[in-house]
């Protein structure tokens, strides 16, 4: 594993900073990209037929779910829908399923990834990346 971040850290992390310039998220960021490698190892040498194609993809989604989440998370705090202790409490009137109420608190204030959520939800990854991007649309639309 050592080998395979040495040969491709600093390609991911160019593709991460891209779209995360802060460094501390773009690191932030790269760190989940290998963990989830190292936890889905055995599965990925089996499936995967290029893996810099695999960890390229991997890397530019998990960035881009990360914005995804700081930029949804700063609209439910600017519309103070967050209470204290980082549950959502309300979000004002929306109507919003509390199954989605809580597929945003696991995606936007626990940090789950759209894959752990697809895991946890019994779906794909890119019907969790739907249900939120359609959340975001209407959060987006009627909050602001």
């Amino acid at each position: 594993m050592s080998e395979i971040y040495t040969l491709t850290s600093a390609h991911l992390y160019g593709i991460i900073h891209r779209i995360l310039p802060e460094d501390p998220m773009a690191s932030r960021v790269l760190k989940s990209v290998y963990a989830r490698v190292w936890e889905r190892r055995h599965e990925i040498a089996k499936q995967v037929a290029d893996p810099v194609v695999y960890l390229r993809t991997l890397a530019h989604r998990y960035a881009i779910d990360y914005k995804f989440t700081h930029n949804i998370k700063s609209v439910l705090e600017q519309k103070s829908a967050i209470e204290s202790n980082g549950k959502i409490e309300s979000l004002k009137g929306l109507n919003i399923k509390p199954a989605d109420i809580k597929l945003l608190r696991r995606a936007y204030l626990d940090g789950l990834s759209c894959e752990d959520l697809a895991d946890l939800e019994g779906t794909t990854a890119n019907d969790v990346r739907t249900r939120l991007a359609q959340l975001s649309h209407k959060l987006n639309q009627e909050v602001l």
